[in-house]
């Protein structure tokens, strides 16, 4: 199965090198990154070594304001780099409240009108309204609070999600629902289990996309939003550690039904504040915790039921700050004038993380020191290389005093790249690793 889906994607990169060439309009530098050399080794999955240098030099510049030249930031998956220009989004909002005082807020609806889009252009979606949030566990709740929760109710769940989906299971579990929680470390048969554990008395059933600790894709995702649908169960997907970085479309009809939460705070690089609640065009839930942004245009004559406006505000809650709307627009714009597609983004990706990995191999320290935490390929893997060690969080202070940026969860050291981090940093920072293994080694 992985070697078919192997030569599809071989198949489409052909593809996408000779469109890239036939291209008059395309920058000459995107250009060279599809084009193959006879001197690389095209089992490599993503962009080649010299791939990806051509993008990250390319973008380099325009990420000075966070001297990522001067250090090493492999927190890709946690906190990238915002391009110069987020700064002239966040002074644009400021002088937007200077000028407009309380009319800044068109303007604001418009800038998070603009992240809508580029939103719904990622996931392929026409079907779908994108409700914004200052972070993910606001909208989780409010989405929460529409579903038949009484007590007794059934939610299911993997083992491995991120704490603004587990922490408020786990309290819902304290006042009487049902949680399931499915362990989510074999892939191959996750969605059959999560689909085995739903039951007459499931509400709703969340998972993610791609798992926060691990990196793990679920990529049969698709066969479980089917069978929720078949049952009318709600199912609500975290796709944080996937947007901007896993092309995932939301046009298939199972998919296109689901719920699912994201933000700007990662592989996007809008920052915080920016989070987002996709749900179907067909929803009529009325969630319990929502505020008044979620019927703004009844606040005239506000009606004595509860009432939700159409469109895309259903599960809002109230006044927040929007400046960190502008500052996303602004990097909106700017990836979109740096022709970062789907595919680029995905392809330097892989590259990266593939790079990553062959050198930690290289390194050959024994498993139970460090290993992989998973020994599937890249393009199963999403944008960070996990690792797994007794030492995980003491490694990772070694190489924040070594100026390499990394984090951990537990005995999980996380190295997340992002599209302007060339090869030499990547080789830089495994070879530090190596050099901290051996220090952890020697005063054990």
């Amino acid at each position: 199965m992985r070697y078919c889906n192997y030569l599809s994607f071989l198949v489409k990169k052909e593809k996408a090198k000779d469109q890239a060439m036939s291209s008059t309009n395309r920058m000459s530098d995107s250009a060279n990154l599809d084009e193959s050399t006879d001197q690389e080794d095209r089992s490599f999955i993503g962009h080649t070594p010299s791939q990806i240098d051509a993008l990250a030099n390319r973008l380099a510049p325009h990420y000075t304001d966070f001297r990522i030249a001067d250090r090493i930031l492999l927190t890709g998956h946690s906190h990238q780099a915002w391009p110069n220009v987020a700064r002239q989004g966040v002074l644009e909002g400021y002088h937007a409240a200077a000028e407009r005082v309380d009319k800044k807020w068109g303007l604001a609806f418009e800038k998070i009108e603009h992240l809508r889009n580029y939103l719904r252009s990622w996931y392929n979606d026409t079907n779908g309204y994108y409700c914004p949030g200052p972070n993910t566990h606001s909208l989780v709740c409010s989405w929460l609070s529409s579903l038949n929760l009484k007590k007794g109710a059934q939610i299911v769940t993997t083992a491995d999600e991120f704490h603004s989906i587990s922490r408020q299971l786990k309290r819902l579990q304290e006042e009487g629902i049902e949680v399931v929680s499915v362990p989510a470390d074999s892939l191959d048969t996750l969605a059959d289990r999560l689909i085995s554990a739903l039951s007459p008395k499931t509400s709703a059933v969340l998972t993610s996309h791609v798992f926060f600790k691990t990196s793990h894709i679920f990529k049969e995702i698709g066969a479980l939003a089917e069978v929720a649908s078949q049952r009318g169960i709600p199912m609500l997907i975290d796709d944080y550690h996937g947007t901007n970085i896993v092309p995932f479309s939301l046009a298939p009809a199972p998919l296109a039904e689901c719920f699912l939460v994201t933000g700007g705070y990662k592989y996007l690089q809008w920052g915080e504040g920016n989070c987002f609640l996709r749900f179907p065009k067909s929803c009529r839930l009325r969630p319990l915790m929502t505020g008044w942004f979620a019927s703004y245009s009844s606040l005239a004559n506000p009606p004595e039921k509860i009432i939700y406006d159409e469109g895309d505000w259903r599960f809002a809650s109230a006044t927040f700050d929007p400046t960190s709307a502008f500052r996303g627009s602004h990097v909106a714009n700017f990836f979109t004038e740096q022709h970062l597609t789907p595919s680029t983004l995905r392809q330097q990706s892989l590259g990266q993380i593939g790079f990553l990995r062959n050198a930690f191999l290289n390194l050959d320290f024994p498993k139970e020191t460090i290993d992989l935490a998973h020994p599937l390929p890249p393009e199963q893997n999403g944008g960070f290389l996990s690792l797994r060690s007794p030492h995980a969080g003491r490694l990772e202070e070694i190489l924040f005093e070594k100026g390499v940026f990394t984090d951990s969860r537990g005995d999980i050291l996380r190295l997340g790249p992002a599209p302007y981090i060339g090869t030499g940093q990547l080789k830089q920072a495994i070879e530090i690793l190596g050099e901290a293994l051996a220090s952890t080694a020697k005063n054990l």
